[in-house]
């Protein structure tokens, strides 16, 4: 076969049978503060809303989350396992926990990957008994490592008590993708792929979906809003203290992340707290950008 014919034949074939890839937003609960308390430099009279969201991604036939959002029983792990002074920074209303969602849409997930296991990403796991959660490898030192003691008011233990055989840790791969070295390509096709996001946790993570109109980076809680990304601006000092884990190492990834969005600026970033990113895309049962 003559390589340009051949070269035909592959470029038919990936037009042909690419995947169809959805990304929906899954509004599960959210809060009110001052943007002031948000990331430095924010308005202190301007009032900002938190979502606590979790992202669905279809790909062909198959459903996948993102992160969690708040479940079920996050007023019982809430209660149980934050701590008093927690209660007074953190809190959360309107909770809309995103299995319910799903099951009105008849939508059955089977795989849920997680940007980090901090409380308000990780409480909807319970709702999902007959999933599988991924996390890298090095995310569980976070909550199994006994050598690694688990930030108070950050992680809480009620939200992890089912059965280990649930859980797969997976590796990143050297294989570069869109300027990220540690990557993880979750269906081998470029579609929707991981990528280290250090700094916040030992192992959080951000997604890249491909969908057939637009690219969308998942930034989890590497910035709390897009504009703090772009001002480099970190969060604001006392909630840092308690929830980045490493706070130079956070400001190197905000800075990688910034050159990233430089470099491809017509991919949407999306943290996940991020209301004034999020509403204007619409939320679930809405496909993004349909």
């Amino acid at each position: 076969m003559k390589p340009y014919l051949a070269f035909l034949i592959l470029v038919f074939f990936n037009f042909t049978f690419a995947a169809e890839v959805k990304l929906a937003q899954i509004k599960t609960g959210d809060a009110k503060s001052s943007e002031s308390l948000v990331y430095k430099g924010g308005k202190i009279f301007k009032q900002s809303i938190s979502n606590h969201t979790a992202f669905l991604i279809k790909h062909d036939n198959e459903y996948i989350l993102f992160d969690t959002g708040l479940g079920k029983n996050i007023k019982e792990q809430f209660n149980k396992d934050m701590p008093w002074w927690g209660k007074a920074l953190f809190s959360y209303e309107n909770v809309s926990p995103a299995v319910l969602q799903l099951q009105k849409q008849n939508i059955t997930v089977k795989d849920i990957y997680l940007s980090h296991l901090h409380w308000d990403h990780a409480s909807g796991l319970t709702d999902f008994p007959a999933s599988k959660f991924h996390v890298p490898d090095i995310e569980m030192k976070e909550i199994s490592d006994p050598h690694v003691p688990p930030k108070a008011a950050a992680f809480l233990k009620s939200q992890f008590e089912f059965s280990q055989e649930q859980w797969s840790e997976y590796k990143f791969s050297q294989k570069e993708f869109m300027g990220f070295e540690k990557t993880f390509d979750v269906f081998g096709d470029q579609s929707v792929v991981l990528v280290s996001l250090p700094g916040h946790t030992l192992g959080s993570v951000g997604m890249i979906v491909t969908t057939a109109k637009k690219k969308y980076f998942l930034v989890g809680d590497l910035v709390w809003r897009k504009k703090a990304l772009e001002a480099l601006a970190p969060k604001f000092i006392v909630a840092s203290m308690i929830v980045d884990g490493n706070r130079d190492e956070v400001k190197s990834t905000m800075e990688k992340v910034l050159n990233f969005h430089k470099t491809y600026p017509e991919v949407e970033i999306i943290p996940a707290h991020d209301e004034e990113v999020q509403g204007p895309l619409g939320y679930f049962p809405s496909w993004v950008n349909e």
